[in-house]
């Protein structure tokens, strides 16, 4: 219990931290054409144009990655809604959507599974069932192996240019290296690394070309 206490707590504070950094982003957001035009002149002349590469590649893998996460945290709000709502499962939508909008950031969509009980055990002492829990704990599990084997696979490995195999090490690495905000910019990082190896490293003719392309 002390375990799982801690667990819970850890995540109520991941979450929050990553709000509150949405939240600056948010305001450094609104000053964005500043800060691109004049971050540049705190570089030395002579690695200005690397820096600006640099800059650029970000921008378009931070831009790919995020696009795709939108992409799969729609597909989640059909799939855990349809789930829902084909087992009659109570406010299949309202639950479809919140576990959809959270699994924006990879793998948070766990946390939807205290809603999900909640709503399984008022349906219990309703009807005096039982298998609400099995059911919602069903569609969880069927939905996160579509997710896992089919959308996030594609979606990313077409945007950012990734295998199925190096997307899940990636946020294996992420989650467990730097936990919520790893499991963020994991995709992003690896993407760009493996650019760069490319690029620099094993000197491909088409390594100036963006992952995905």
């Amino acid at each position: 219990l002390w375990t799982l206490l801690m667990s819970t707590a850890g995540l109520v504070v991941s979450f929050v931290s990553s709000c509150i950094g949405l939240l600056y982003l948010f305001f450094l957001l609104l000053d964005y054409n500043r800060y691109a035009k004049i971050w540049i002149t705190f570089v030395p002349h002579r690695y200005r144009p690397f820096a600006r590469q640099f800059f650029n590649d970000v921008t378009f893998y931070l831009c790919g990655y995020f696009r795709g996460q939108l992409l799969i945290a729609l597909s989640n709000c059909v799939l855990f809604t349809l789930g829902f709502f084909i087992v009659d499962f109570p406010m299949p939508i309202a639950l479809g959507c919140f576990i959809g909008i959270i699994s924006f950031v990879p793998y948070l969509q766990v946390a939807g599974l205290l809603p999900c009980a909640l709503l399984a055990l008022l349906r219990t002492a309703e009807t005096g069932q039982n298998f609400w829990l099995l059911i919602g704990g069903a569609v969880y599990l069927v939905v996160q192996i579509i997710q896992d084997v089919i959308v996030t696979p594609r979606i990313m490995g077409r945007i950012m240019g990734l295998s199925p195999a190096i997307i899940l090490l990636a946020l294996s690495v992420g989650a467990f290296v730097g936990g919520i905000g790893g499991l963020i910019v994991a995709l992003p990082i690896t993407t760009l690394a493996m650019a760069y190896y490319k690029r620099y490293v094993v000197k491909e003719p088409d390594a100036d070309l963006p992952c995905g392309e």
